[in-house]
């Protein structure tokens, strides 16, 4: 999110949060997701993703080439970002907490 409020895209696999956060919707999306291709389980019992290396590389690759793509994502993105300044996010927390008093 800090990086989207600089205008910059994103990479990310194609899972958990990350679908959220560079989205999927051509229109509005800020970055690409890459290829999630095996999970692996590590030593403290979570799950991790594996990402596709050569499905990585393809969307480095499709951002470094495209000016206009990168162009696009970067408005998305800081459009994206104004949606969770400090006062909006506080005011959600405050009104959550007000809930369980």
């Amino acid at each position: 999110l800090e990086s989207m409020a600089c205008g910059i895209p994103n990479i990310g696999p194609n899972c958990s949060s990350f679908t959220e956060l560079i989205g999927e919707d051509l229109k509005t999306r800020r970055g690409l997701l890459a290829l999630v291709i095996d999970w692996q389980m590590i030593q403290d019992g979570s799950i991790r993703a594996i990402v596709s290396e050569e499905d990585l590389a393809n969307q480095m690759e499709t951002i470094y080439q495209s000016g206009d793509l990168r162009n696009t994502f970067s408005k998305n993105c800081i459009e994206y970002a104004k949606n969770y300044t400090w006062e909006k996010i506080c005011k959600q927390w405050d009104q959550l907490l007000q809930k369980m008093i």
